[in-house]
Protein backbone atom coordinates (compact mmCIF):
# COMPACT_ATOMS: atom_id res chain seq x y z
CA UNK A 1 0.00 0.00 0.00
CA UNK A 2 1.38 3.31 -0.95
CA UNK A 3 0.61 5.92 1.99
CA UNK A 4 2.07 9.61 -0.26
CA UNK A 5 -0.81 8.29 -3.05
CA UNK A 6 -3.43 6.76 -1.10
CA UNK A 7 -3.53 7.92 2.39
CA UNK A 8 -1.66 11.39 2.24
CA UNK A 9 -3.18 12.75 5.51
CA UNK A 10 -2.06 10.02 7.95
CA UNK A 11 1.09 11.04 10.28
CA UNK A 12 3.03 9.85 13.14
CA UNK A 13 1.60 12.06 15.85
CA UNK A 14 -2.00 11.10 14.36
CA UNK A 15 -0.98 7.25 15.26
CA UNK A 16 0.28 8.08 18.60
CA UNK A 17 -2.81 10.00 19.53
CA UNK A 18 -5.05 7.04 18.15
CA UNK A 19 -2.85 4.33 20.03
CA UNK A 20 -3.05 6.44 23.03
CA UNK A 21 -6.20 6.06 23.06
CA UNK A 22 -6.69 2.78 22.06
CA UNK A 23 -4.13 1.46 24.42
CA UNK A 24 -6.61 1.97 27.36
CA UNK A 25 -9.71 0.63 25.56
CA UNK A 26 -9.18 -3.00 25.29
CA UNK A 27 -12.93 -3.53 23.75
CA UNK A 28 -12.29 -1.00 21.08
CA UNK A 29 -13.80 1.88 19.64
CA UNK A 30 -15.85 2.72 16.59
CA UNK A 31 -14.53 4.74 13.85
CA UNK A 32 -17.52 7.48 14.83
CA UNK A 33 -16.38 7.08 18.30
CA UNK A 34 -12.93 8.05 17.76
CA UNK A 35 -13.94 10.96 15.54
CA UNK A 36 -15.75 12.08 18.13
CA UNK A 37 -12.98 11.92 21.04
CA UNK A 38 -10.26 12.63 18.61
CA UNK A 39 -11.53 15.72 16.19
CA UNK A 40 -10.60 17.81 16.11
CA UNK A 41 -8.90 18.47 19.35
CA UNK A 42 -6.69 15.81 19.76
CA UNK A 43 -5.46 15.35 17.30
CA UNK A 44 -4.91 19.04 15.77
CA UNK A 45 -2.86 19.73 18.91
CA UNK A 46 -0.47 16.78 18.53
CA UNK A 47 -0.07 16.91 14.89
CA UNK A 48 1.70 20.50 14.60
CA UNK A 49 2.28 20.38 11.29
CA UNK A 50 -1.36 19.79 10.19
CA UNK A 51 -1.39 17.61 6.63
CA UNK A 52 -2.41 19.78 3.47
CA UNK A 53 -4.63 17.35 2.26
CA UNK A 54 -7.76 17.73 2.21
CA UNK A 55 -10.30 17.49 4.80
CA UNK A 56 -8.07 18.25 7.89
CA UNK A 57 -8.13 16.47 11.01
CA UNK A 58 -10.91 14.05 10.13
CA UNK A 59 -8.94 12.85 7.31
CA UNK A 60 -5.87 12.67 8.89
CA UNK A 61 -7.78 10.08 11.69
CA UNK A 62 -8.88 7.64 8.48
CA UNK A 63 -5.77 7.78 6.61
CA UNK A 64 -3.69 7.01 9.72
CA UNK A 65 -6.02 3.95 10.94
CA UNK A 66 -5.36 2.41 7.28
CA UNK A 67 -1.76 3.17 7.64
CA UNK A 68 -1.72 1.59 11.05
CA UNK A 69 -4.01 -1.52 9.99
CA UNK A 70 -1.31 -2.16 7.40
CA UNK A 71 1.62 -2.10 9.54
CA UNK A 72 0.27 -4.24 12.33
CA UNK A 73 -0.16 -1.86 14.62
CA UNK A 74 -4.23 -2.11 14.81
CA UNK A 75 -7.08 -4.21 13.79
CA UNK A 76 -10.64 -3.71 12.99
CA UNK A 77 -13.56 -5.85 12.78
CA UNK A 78 -17.35 -4.89 10.85
CA UNK A 79 -17.77 -3.72 7.34
CA UNK A 80 -19.81 -0.77 7.91
CA UNK A 81 -17.27 2.32 7.66
CA UNK A 82 -18.37 4.37 10.61
CA UNK A 83 -19.45 1.25 12.79
CA UNK A 84 -15.87 -0.81 12.31
CA UNK A 85 -14.61 -1.33 15.29
CA UNK A 86 -10.64 -0.70 15.73
CA UNK A 87 -8.18 -2.13 18.72
CA UNK A 88 -4.77 -2.23 19.10
CA UNK A 89 -3.58 -5.37 17.24
CA UNK A 90 -2.85 -8.16 19.67
CA UNK A 91 0.56 -9.71 18.56
CA UNK A 92 1.41 -5.74 19.05
CA UNK A 93 -0.50 -5.05 22.06
CA UNK A 94 2.23 -5.11 24.71
CA UNK A 95 4.59 -3.36 22.28
CA UNK A 96 2.22 -0.51 21.59
CA UNK A 97 1.21 -0.31 25.31
CA UNK A 98 4.92 0.27 26.57
CA UNK A 99 5.54 2.63 23.77
CA UNK A 100 2.17 5.00 24.02
CA UNK A 101 2.81 6.91 26.81
CA UNK A 102 6.50 8.57 25.35
CA UNK A 103 6.12 9.59 21.75
CA UNK A 104 10.36 9.27 21.22
CA UNK A 105 9.87 5.49 22.17
CA UNK A 106 6.30 5.68 20.21
CA UNK A 107 8.38 7.16 17.12
CA UNK A 108 10.69 4.27 16.92
CA UNK A 109 8.36 1.17 17.72
CA UNK A 110 6.91 2.71 14.02
CA UNK A 111 9.81 3.24 12.51
CA UNK A 112 10.75 -0.62 13.45
CA UNK A 113 7.29 -1.49 11.96
CA UNK A 114 7.53 -0.07 8.86
CA UNK A 115 10.91 -1.78 8.43
CA UNK A 116 9.84 -4.88 9.54
CA UNK A 117 6.70 -4.65 7.00
CA UNK A 118 8.86 -3.90 4.03
CA UNK A 119 11.03 -6.74 4.64
CA UNK A 120 7.67 -8.63 4.64
CA UNK A 121 6.59 -7.04 1.57
CA UNK A 122 9.74 -8.26 -0.37
CA UNK A 123 9.94 -11.65 1.30
CA UNK A 124 6.20 -11.90 -0.70
CA UNK A 125 7.42 -10.35 -3.55
CA UNK A 126 5.58 -7.31 -3.06
CA UNK A 127 7.29 -3.66 -3.43
CA UNK A 128 7.55 -2.04 0.07
CA UNK A 129 5.09 1.67 0.19
CA UNK A 130 5.95 4.31 -1.14
CA UNK A 131 7.32 6.45 2.38
CA UNK A 132 9.51 3.65 2.99
CA UNK A 133 11.56 3.61 0.07
CA UNK A 134 11.41 7.50 -0.23
CA UNK A 135 12.97 7.19 2.97
CA UNK A 136 15.53 4.13 2.45
CA UNK A 137 16.28 6.57 -0.93
CA UNK A 138 16.56 9.89 1.58
CA UNK A 139 19.42 8.32 3.72
CA UNK A 140 21.33 7.71 1.01
CA UNK A 141 21.84 11.18 -0.19
CA UNK A 142 24.33 13.61 0.63
CA UNK A 143 23.90 14.96 4.55
CA UNK A 144 25.96 18.06 3.70
CA UNK A 145 23.67 19.02 0.97
CA UNK A 146 20.03 19.78 2.45
CA UNK A 147 17.14 19.23 0.43
CA UNK A 148 14.77 22.89 0.00
CA UNK A 149 11.90 22.48 1.32
CA UNK A 150 9.77 23.90 -1.76
CA UNK A 151 9.12 20.84 -3.93
CA UNK A 152 10.49 23.21 -6.97
CA UNK A 153 13.54 24.17 -5.77
CA UNK A 154 15.61 21.07 -6.25
CA UNK A 155 13.53 18.03 -5.20
CA UNK A 156 11.41 17.72 -7.66
CA UNK A 157 14.50 17.37 -9.40
CA UNK A 158 16.75 15.15 -7.54
CA UNK A 159 13.94 12.32 -7.69
CA UNK A 160 13.31 12.33 -10.96
CA UNK A 161 17.02 12.25 -11.91
CA UNK A 162 17.55 9.45 -9.61
CA UNK A 163 13.63 8.05 -11.17
CA UNK A 164 12.43 8.18 -8.15
CA UNK A 165 9.23 10.02 -8.85
CA UNK A 166 7.70 6.95 -8.67
CA UNK A 167 7.38 7.43 -5.00
CA UNK A 168 7.09 11.32 -4.35
CA UNK A 169 6.24 13.00 -7.52
CA UNK A 170 3.99 16.23 -6.34
CA UNK A 171 4.49 19.11 -3.80
CA UNK A 172 1.75 17.16 -1.40
CA UNK A 173 3.91 14.06 -1.50
CA UNK A 174 6.80 15.92 -0.21
CA UNK A 175 5.39 17.67 2.28
CA UNK A 176 3.92 14.53 3.88
CA UNK A 177 6.84 12.88 2.96
CA UNK A 178 9.06 15.44 5.31
CA UNK A 179 6.62 15.32 7.81
CA UNK A 180 7.11 11.45 8.12
CA UNK A 181 10.62 12.25 7.23
CA UNK A 182 10.64 14.24 10.58
CA UNK A 183 8.57 12.32 12.93
CA UNK A 184 10.46 9.42 12.52
CA UNK A 185 13.73 10.99 13.78
CA UNK A 186 15.25 11.03 9.89
CA UNK A 187 15.64 14.40 9.42
CA UNK A 188 15.00 17.93 10.41
CA UNK A 189 14.39 21.54 9.39
CA UNK A 190 17.35 23.87 9.12
CA UNK A 191 17.34 27.84 8.74
CA UNK A 192 20.64 28.14 6.34
CA UNK A 193 20.36 31.67 6.18
CA UNK A 194 17.82 32.51 3.35
CA UNK A 195 13.75 32.82 3.51
CA UNK A 196 12.86 29.48 3.31
CA UNK A 197 14.51 26.35 5.73
CA UNK A 198 15.69 23.05 3.97
CA UNK A 199 15.44 19.77 4.98
CA UNK A 200 18.61 18.34 6.80
CA UNK A 201 18.78 14.39 6.57
CA UNK A 202 19.89 13.25 10.05
CA UNK A 203 19.08 9.75 11.54
CA UNK A 204 20.79 10.59 14.85
CA UNK A 205 17.44 10.22 17.15
CA UNK A 206 16.16 6.94 14.71
CA UNK A 207 19.66 5.56 16.12
CA UNK A 208 20.08 6.91 19.34
CA UNK A 209 16.31 5.32 19.95
CA UNK A 210 17.95 1.49 19.22
CA UNK A 211 21.07 2.11 20.82
CA UNK A 212 19.82 0.09 23.87
CA UNK A 213 18.99 -3.00 21.93
CA UNK A 214 22.84 -3.19 19.86
CA UNK A 215 25.81 -5.13 21.28
CA UNK A 216 27.94 -3.31 23.59
CA UNK A 217 31.24 -4.10 21.61
CA UNK A 218 31.62 -6.10 18.48
CA UNK A 219 33.14 -5.70 15.02
CA UNK A 220 31.96 -2.83 13.22
CA UNK A 221 30.46 -5.12 10.23
CA UNK A 222 28.17 -7.35 12.77
CA UNK A 223 27.41 -3.99 14.33
CA UNK A 224 25.75 -3.00 11.46
CA UNK A 225 24.35 -5.88 10.50
CA UNK A 226 22.52 -5.81 13.48
CA UNK A 227 21.63 -2.45 13.01
CA UNK A 228 20.07 -2.51 9.98
CA UNK A 229 17.93 -5.55 11.21
CA UNK A 230 16.12 -3.47 13.39
CA UNK A 231 15.85 -0.40 11.33
CA UNK A 232 16.10 -1.69 7.33
CA UNK A 233 15.35 1.59 6.42
CA UNK A 234 18.64 2.59 7.65
CA UNK A 235 20.26 0.72 4.95
CA UNK A 236 19.21 -3.09 4.81
CA UNK A 237 20.66 -4.10 1.62
CA UNK A 238 18.09 -5.57 0.48
CA UNK A 239 15.97 -2.72 0.38
CA UNK A 240 18.44 -0.32 -0.69
CA UNK A 241 18.52 -3.05 -4.00
CA UNK A 242 14.16 -2.39 -4.52
CA UNK A 243 14.66 1.16 -5.03
CA UNK A 244 14.19 2.62 -8.39
CA UNK A 245 18.19 3.62 -8.85
CA UNK A 246 20.06 2.19 -5.61
CA UNK A 247 23.28 4.25 -6.86
CA UNK A 248 26.78 3.26 -4.84
CA UNK A 249 26.82 -0.37 -3.97
CA UNK A 250 24.45 -1.44 -0.82
CA UNK A 251 27.67 -2.47 1.24
CA UNK A 252 28.50 1.01 1.50
CA UNK A 253 27.71 3.01 4.83
CA UNK A 254 25.64 5.80 3.95
CA UNK A 255 26.55 9.06 4.68
CA UNK A 256 24.11 9.92 6.74
CA UNK A 257 24.80 7.16 8.81
CA UNK A 258 28.21 8.24 9.37
CA UNK A 259 26.66 11.80 10.53
CA UNK A 260 24.78 9.77 13.16
CA UNK A 261 27.55 7.68 14.27
CA UNK A 262 29.97 10.47 14.53
CA UNK A 263 27.81 12.64 16.36
CA UNK A 264 26.73 9.69 19.16
CA UNK A 265 30.90 9.00 19.70
CA UNK A 266 31.07 12.86 20.19
CA UNK A 267 28.39 13.07 23.00
CA UNK A 268 30.18 9.71 24.23
CA UNK A 269 27.16 7.01 23.19
CA UNK A 270 29.32 5.11 21.01
CA UNK A 271 32.57 4.12 20.67
CA UNK A 272 34.33 4.20 17.33
CA UNK A 273 37.68 1.94 16.82
CA UNK A 274 40.23 3.05 14.33
CA UNK A 275 41.46 0.38 12.08
CA UNK A 276 44.93 0.35 9.73
CA UNK A 277 43.61 -2.74 7.99
CA UNK A 278 41.48 -1.76 5.42
CA UNK A 279 40.39 -5.45 4.46
CA UNK A 280 38.81 -6.16 7.69
CA UNK A 281 37.52 -2.13 8.53
CA UNK A 282 34.34 -0.35 7.52
CA UNK A 283 34.40 2.92 6.46
CA UNK A 284 32.89 5.95 7.30
CA UNK A 285 32.84 8.51 4.35
CA UNK A 286 31.50 11.95 5.00
CA UNK A 287 32.56 14.39 2.33
CA UNK A 288 36.14 14.11 1.80
CA UNK A 289 36.36 12.87 5.24
CA UNK A 290 36.98 8.98 5.87
CA UNK A 291 37.05 6.93 9.13
CA UNK A 292 37.96 3.38 8.71
CA UNK A 293 36.75 1.44 12.19
CA UNK A 294 37.12 -2.17 12.80
CA UNK A 295 34.70 -2.13 16.46
CA UNK A 296 32.19 -0.32 17.55
CA UNK A 297 31.26 0.16 21.61
CA UNK A 298 27.75 0.82 21.93
CA UNK A 299 28.41 2.55 25.51
CA UNK A 300 25.94 1.64 28.43
CA UNK A 301 24.29 4.28 30.49
CA UNK A 302 25.32 7.08 28.36
CA UNK A 303 22.44 9.44 27.43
Amino acid sequence: MDYLKQHNAASAPALLVIARYLASRAEGQSTSDLQKALHPTALKQEQRIPPQGRGGAAASLTASLAVGMELGLLEAHGATRDRRVWSLQDSMRARINAAAADSRTFRSLLLRCMGEKAMRDLDGGDRPSDVTLALTWLLRQDPLAPFPTVWGDGPEAAFRQAKADTLVNNPEQWRAFMRWARALGLAQLADRGGPKPHLLIDPTHALSDVLHAMPSQTPADHWFRRLYSILPILGEPRLIASLPSAGSSTADIPGSIAVAMLKLERIGRLRLVASSDARDAVVLRLGRREQRISEVHTMEGAA
